[in-house]
């Protein structure tokens, strides 16, 4: 009896353990076994990876330990365990929009995680730790526990590991229960960095059967513990390479390992999700709130991800991580609404959220009237703009049919362009009844992004090379004389052909100087001028449609007929300025990779005086002025005046060039004949930089006049966009700088306070400023705020003292 009683004693104890208790009990384990404890790090990653948003696995902290660059200081980290603060909310590990919709998904989640740095120990000790914590420690029934082992990927050239699957069966878990998988047990963080082949638990949340044919494949049977053999790097061509040292990589959700230890079946339903989820409903008017648990969830989750990313740093703002931030607080703000929660009263909810996680990060407690008050600014910021955006979508809605009941994707496209969010649409449309047509707006979003031009442009019209066999666009590249040429083809505004044209449409010449959108260059625009009847058509867009030229427009005097005479007048001005931009592009993806900043270009696009231009950051992309080293290399060859050279040549000579930044892709055809574009050198001999390219360019690089970088952003795990701007926009953008500056003086010698110098940051133009100009702006701002908030501190002190 006595025995009964304490086992029975034994497992309410394990059902009832507190979330902290189990965090307690990981780190207990591991110390008892000569792991070292390092706290968490910050949700914001540190200084050598600026390739992420926010650290999101346990591992980013010791990145540089497993690469084989670690320093003197953790030299002597062999075995290490710890919990780590993350969020998951862009790249290739984005849990947001799951967030709600099932029981376990979260942006801010605890990682817990034991570490074997430099072969510390192997496979088998690390499979033997992990089963008897979750075995021995937690008490869970190992009738549930099945794991997954690496199956072999031809593809990568990696056998199965049969080391692994031999470990598990000396354990003693029955053969049915120790399965084979590919992509799901090789882990990597993204297309480059560490990776390697990974054993996965996972615990069946009903029992009593056999759901080997439930792993990875339904919710009921959840992975909650994941062990990476760190054995490759993955480089940015895609190729592995072998790691200097064998690395072990453990990671395990604290919240679903609680859900299971807590005995519920949802990470909401444990011990710090559910005075949260409590409070949320006290103060919802919703009369039937227990129907919406996704929004009570979502409220709950990202309200956690806002107070632990603005304690370390990230509040809601423009840029990278603030931007992700106010993101999911607009998110919050419209569940709120579906609950029928009061504008204002979302911060009472912080202080609980603080509660909940006070024990592992005490700090938070000190900040809670901080991350009020920074709440209640970004809601009420985020209900002007929504009011705004408000007026604008019910209008474009009012004309459309009585019946409709969905909204078209090119209408989301018009007020997307508008300001109004794709978001903010379909919050709009909800409170309507309707629906948005999202198949459509995500292909018209696609096509967009792919011509750069109006997305309804290429779906209206049906022309092809061979109806329009006479056509040519080989002179695209001259502008020293406006050529004449005929009329091939003329389409209505609807993309029906016809034989004269008064008004909007489409139009095909026979040899086009217009330059059409390709190789991410924007098209020319300019006059048509027809002789004898003196018509006049002007060139608002020009993109190719099947290998032709297509002019898009509206005539202005009279009407343009099939087979009339017409004068090319390309617009001069516009085209000069996209050769700056384009050229200066070059330079950017030289500079990037002659500093190591980038690795690699992932996508471009140039318009006149701007450029945007995606990367995969290179091993220096940590350094903090990185981007303004990069701005220095490119000026410096501007100022220069370098030679830039362009050769038509044979594709296989193209293929030998060793100088070239362009990648000859596998399975991509290309012309025999290749254009090649190449920066020369001071002595205008050798070239320095040089690519493939089909768009059009300076002859020197002084023509660029001048550059500045205007934005730096994340894009995700391994992605980042810069934006740049040259010629006189550079001297635009310098101007608005000055102009804040000046703006931010008088605040400060007002005596502004904390509010005020919020709303001058939240209005800067981010997107017009340079880079340099804003960040400095921008330093001087949090170090106005933290002077205030510490003289706030010090008075309130002073004030309880007496």
């Amino acid at each position: 009896m006595l025995m009964r009683g304490r086992i029975k004693c034994l497992l309410e104890s394990r059902f009832h353990q507190s979330t902290s208790a189990v965090r307690r009990e990981f780190i207990k384990f591991f110390e008892e076994r000569d792991h070292i404890h390092m706290p968490s790090s910050s949700v914001l990653p540190n200084d050598d990876d600026r390739s992420l948003l926010f650290v999101n696995s346990g591992m980013n902290q010791f990145k540089s330990t497993i690469l084989g660059n670690s320093d003197e200081r953790r030299s002597h980290l062999n075995k290490v365990v710890n919990y780590q603060k993350c969020i998951r909310v862009s790249g290739k590990h984005n849990d947001l929009d799951d967030v709600g919709k099932d029981a376990h998904h979260q942006t801010f989640f605890e990682m817990l995680g034991n570490w074997a740095f430099n072969g510390a120990y192997d496979k088998k000790v690390a499979c033997e730790y992990s089963w008897k914590f979750l075995v021995e420690r937690m008490q869970l029934d190992p009738n549930r526990l099945y794991v997954s082992y690496f199956g072999g990927d031809r593809m990568m050239g990696i056998g199965p590991d049969l080391e692994c699957q031999k470990i598990w069966a000396e354990i003693g878990l029955p053969a049915d229960k120790i399965l084979p998988f590919t992509s799901e047990n090789f882990w990597e963080m993204g297309k480059v960095g560490p990776c390697g082949p990974c054993t996965e638990i996972h615990y069946d949340r009903i029992g009593g059967r056999n759901a080997s044919h439930l792993v990875n494949r339904d919710d009921s049977v959840v992975e909650i513990w994941n062990l990476v053999f760190m054995m490759y790097k993955r480089n940015p061509n895609g190729v592995l390479s072998d790691l200097a040292s064998f690395h072990i990589d453990t990671g395990m959700g604290l919240e679903r390992l609680a859900s299971i230890v807590q005995n519920v079946s949802s990470n909401y339903e444990i011990d710090v999700f559910t005075p949260i989820i409590r409070h949320i409903q006290k103060i919802s008017n919703a009369d039937n709130w227990r129907n919406k648990m996704m929004s009570q969830r979502i409220i709950a989750d990202h309200l956690r991800t806002f107070v632990i990313a603005y304690s370390d740093g990230a509040q809601p703002g423009q840029t990278d991580a603030g931007r992700q931030i106010r993101m999911i607080l607009r998110r919050a703000f419209r569940h709120a609404v579906h609950l029928g929660i009061t504008k204002g009263m979302l911060q009472e909810v912080v202080p609980i959220v603080v509660d909940t996680l006070k024990d592992a990060y005490p700090g938070l407690v000190t900040q809670i009237e901080w991350m009020q008050y920074s709440l209640n600014e970004e809601e009420n910021w985020y209900w002007e703009i929504m009011k705004g955006g408000r007026a604008k979508f019910d209008d474009a809605v009012s004309k459309l049919p009585k019946d409709a009941r969905t909204i078209p994707g090119a209408l989301i496209m018009k007020l997307k362009s508008q300001g109004v969010t794709e978001d903010m649409s379909e919050a709009f449309a909800q409170s309507k009844g309707l629906t948005l047509d999202k198949e459509e707006f995500d292909r018209l979003a696609k096509l967009q992004k792919e011509t750069g031009n109006d997305p309804t442009f290429q779906s209206k019209l049906n022309v092809s090379i061979e109806e329009c066999p006479t056509h040519s666009d080989a002179e695209k590249y001259r502008l020293d004389e406006n050529l004449s040429t005929r009329v091939l083809r003329l389409f209505d505004a609807s993309g029906n052909p016809t034989d004269d044209l008064n008004g909007y449409g489409y139009l095909v010449l026979e040899n086009s100087q217009f330059f059409a959108f390709e190789g991410g260059q924007a098209g020319d625009h300019g006059l048509i001028k027809t002789f004898g009847k003196d018509a006049k058509f002007e060139v608002s867009e020009c993109t190719k449609i099947n290998g032709i030229s297509v002019l898009n427009g509206c005539t202005l005097d009279g009407s343009i007929s099939v087979q009339d005479t017409v004068q090319q007048f390309v617009d001069k001005e516009r085209r000069s300025a996209l050769m700056r931009a384009h050229s200066a592009t070059h330079l950017l993806n030289w500079a990037l990779q002659r500093t190591s900043v980038g690795c690699g270009q992932t996508g471009s696009g140039v318009h006149p005086d701007q450029l945007r231009f995606e990367y995969s950051p290179g091993e220096c992309a940590s350094e903090e002025d990185s981007v303004l080293i990069v701005e220095s290399f490119v000026q410096n060859i501007i100022k220069k005046g370098m030679k830039i050279q362009i050769n038509e040549v044979d594709l296989d000579s193209a293929r030998k060039m060793t100088h070239l930044q362009s990648q000859f892709r596998e399975g991509k055809t290309y012309p025999p004949k290749v254009r090649v574009v190449n920066v020369l050198d001071d002595d205008g001999n050798m070239p320095i930089a040089g690519e493939t390219c089909c768009g059009t360019h300076v002859t020197s690089t002084n023509d660029i006049l001048d550059f500045t970088i205007i934005s730096d952003l994340s894009l995700g795990k391994g992605a980042r966009r810069i934006v740049a701007v040259t010629g006189e926009k550079v001297v635009e953008a310098r101007m608005k700088s000055e102009h804040h500056r000046e703006e931010l003086n008088r605040l400060l010698a007002n005596g502004a306070k904390v509010n005020a110098l919020d709303k001058f940051v939240k209005t800067l133009p981010i997107d017009e400023m340079p880079y340099v100009d804003l960040r400095a702006i921008r330093l001087k701002v949090r170090e106005a705020m933290r002077k205030l908030k510490e003289e706030a501190k010090r008075q309130k002190k002073k004030k309880m003292l007496g």
